[in-house]
């Protein structure tokens, strides 16, 4: 079986980076047809990036100290771990 974190890594990372990427290029399609500069564009892309990745983090910290158990089997809804990941394999 190997160590499967590293799978599970990559996985989560390429998926994550391509469907980014796929709509990054979409907005800036559409901010194209619709006469926006480029620079403007991609200042909005970058401000939203850093401002969803903030509250992102501030999300997953406070789940992670506020939800007693949540990567435990003891949890009682299904957040065992890699389950989700896992199965998409």
């Amino acid at each position: 079986m190997g160590y499967p974190v590293a799978n599970i890594l990559f996985k989560v990372y390429a998926y994550t980076n391509m469907k980014q990427g796929i709509t990054f290029l979409q907005d800036f399609k559409l901010g194209h047809y619709m006469k926006i500069p480029p620079s403007a564009m991609f200042m909005a892309q970058v401000v939203g990036t850093i401002v969803t990745t903030l509250v992102h983090l501030r999300m997953a910290w406070w789940l992670m100290d506020t939800v007693p158990n949540i990567c435990n089997q003891e949890m009682p809804v299904a957040v065992h771990g890699l389950t989700l990941v896992m199965n998409a394999f």
